[in-house]
């Protein structure tokens, strides 16, 4: 979203005005926030890293509570507290593929386990994330 509006904004500043240089330095950071060069996920040693296009968010593994498959193939984790970050920036894994299960979840439980994580039990099949906001009439 941030991309796309910034794009609009350079793209007017230089139609409009080609020779003043805003539209020009505006056009290196909408082209980085429209390819999502920055969006990744790491697990490391002690947290998993979730880089969005602007936001980062860093949960602690000794923090999760619980990780899962939403229906559309999106990984999330819930943390102790019960806040929920769905990884967006992950592929959604297809579990018609024929593939081997993908392992993300799993390699996500097995860290948080050895970390000393109190972990939920692990779900069965692809749920949605549980969460705290109300719904309008029940949707």
């Amino acid at each position: 979203m941030l991309g796309a509006l910034l794009a609009s904004v350079a793209v007017v500043a230089v139609v409009s005005r080609p020779w003043e240089w805003l539209g020009w330095l505006l056009l290196p950071p909408c082209a980085w926030l429209l390819l999502g060069a920055r969006r990744t996920c790491r697990l490391r040693s002690d947290d998993v890293v979730a880089q969005g296009r602007v936001f980062r968010r860093v949960i602690g593994l000794r923090d999760v509570r619980q990780a899962g498959i939403a229906l559309g193939g999106r990984p999330w984790l819930q943390t102790q507290d019960g806040t929920v970050t769905v990884l967006r920036m992950v592929p959604p894994l297809d579990y018609g593929s024929g593939h081997p299960a993908p392992t993300l979840v799993e390699h996500i439980r097995a860290a948080a386990a050895e970390a000393g994580a109190h972990l939920d039990p692990p779900l069965r099949s692809p749920e949605q994330p549980p969460t705290t906001k109300p719904t309008l009439l029940g949707i």
